[in-house]
């Protein structure tokens, strides 16, 4: 098992009944399936469970080692349920929006290249210092943006405990 990814789309439809749409990419021996979209009315616990019950339906039997998705707990305790020994990884294209929306617009671009240089970094031992330095220049008067990064650490910093051609 390769990697699996996650992700929920809220739209509004017809106000006031939005739906979320959900998308899974599992990743086999190099070959991306992309599973059919199930319409839900919300991000929740049973409309997750419901996702993975389908994908171990179609043959997902192995556990995968690492899911990416969001803050959304839904997915996390679906997940944790159907496959308990996967880790979390947090997505850091969320977590890069949520962060900027706590600092002021003349910050923001500044903020995004710091936040670039976490996960982009090719050792962990760099992303580190790269997040550390983040919470050292926002920290004092952006308090907001660095707890909203530091609450998720662990899980975004999950990739690194993997090789890097994965």
């Amino acid at each position: 098992m390769g990697a699996s990814t996650h992700d929920a789309v809220c739209v509004e439809v017809r106000p006031p009944e939005p739906k979320a749409t959900k998308v899974a990419n599992d990743v086999l021996n190099w070959n991306c399936r992309c599973l059919p979209r199930q319409s839900q009315r919300e991000s929740d616990e049973t409309s997750w469970t419901s996702l993975r019950l389908d994908c171990k339906s179609r043959g997902l039997s192995i556990a995968p080692k690492l899911a990416t998705g969001d803050g959304s707990l839904g997915f996390w305790i679906a997940l944790s349920k159907a496959f308990p020994s996967t880790r979390q990884q947090r997505c850091w294209v969320h977590k890069t929006l949520n962060v900027l929306d706590k600092l002021p617009r003349n910050e923001q671009a500044a903020g995004k290249r710091m936040l670039h240089e976490i996960w982009m970094s090719a050792k962990r031992e760099d992303a580190i210092k790269a997040f550390d330095r983040f919470i050292e220049v926002y920290g004092t008067k952006w308090v907001r943006a660095t707890a909203c990064l530091e609450k998720d650490r662990a899980e975004l910093m999950a990739f690194y405990d993997f090789p890097a051609e994965h």
